[in-house]
């Protein structure tokens, strides 16, 4: 199921900015062009990438996901999670304001 962008107004409307999916598998795809004002969290979620344009206030957690590649110009304005993930590589003009979290990542060069 892939989540509109109404939808994840209204969750984070709900939850103080956050947009917690952590353990949702029904969920399957985010929509393009997301801002998150506070953390996103994706933890254990069969969503297998993230969306163009997306933009996340806080910290974004990605731990036991399918993604293996982050897009291109992603802002994290907290702390990005990449710890046990499939992820190889960081893009072009990444933008992280903590710590980044590369624990059992699949990380192979920066």
């Amino acid at each position: 199921m892939k989540l509109t962008l109404e939808q994840a107004e209204q969750m984070m409307k709900e939850n103080n900015g956050n947009l917690d999916l952590w353990g949702r598998t029904d969920i399957t795809e985010l929509p393009d062009n997301l801002t998150v004002g506070g953390d996103l969290d994706l933890r254990y979620t069969n969503i297998a990438s993230l969306p163009k344009n997306l933009t996340v206030g806080d910290s974004l957690y990605l731990q036991g996901t399918n993604i293996t590649s982050l897009p291109d110009n992603l802002t994290v304005g907290g702390n990005l999670d990449l710890s046990y993930t499939k992820i190889t590589s960081l893009p072009d003009n990444l933008t992280v304001g903590g710590d980044l979290d590369l624990y059992h990542a699949a990380i192979t060069s920066l």
